[in-house]
């Protein structure tokens, strides 16, 4: 298993032209949205079709969506752990325990 650092993983995100990605996020008692899960797909070559295809489910207080998106707009949701989607804007807590 291979660790790198949060900056690392933001200057190599801004460097790709795209990639592929699964979340869910959670509703508070707030009504704000916090993101849950982030998995992050890079593709090293611009696939001719879609390898893979987006989805959004809203299930009222969870939504679990995937879309393409570019590398620079993944990196500026870990350099500012809060992002927005057509769908639903959402913020992270940043934990000691998250590693990437």
């Amino acid at each position: 298993m291979a660790y790198t650092t949060l900056p690392q993983l933001i200057a190599e995100l801004e460097a790709e032209d795209r990639i592929f990605f699964r979340m869910v996020l959670l509703k508070g008692d707030t009504e704000l949205w916090s993101l849950h899960t982030l998995l992050v797909e890079v593709y090293p070559k611009a696939p001719t079709r879609n390898p893979v295809q987006p989805f959004a489910y809203d299930y009222g207080c969870v939504v679990v969506l995937a879309d393409w998106r570019t590398g620079a707009q993944a990196a500026l949701w870990f350099s500012q752990w809060q992002g927005a989607l057509p769908i639903k804007s959402f913020s992270a807590e940043r934990s000691s325990a998250t590693r990437f």
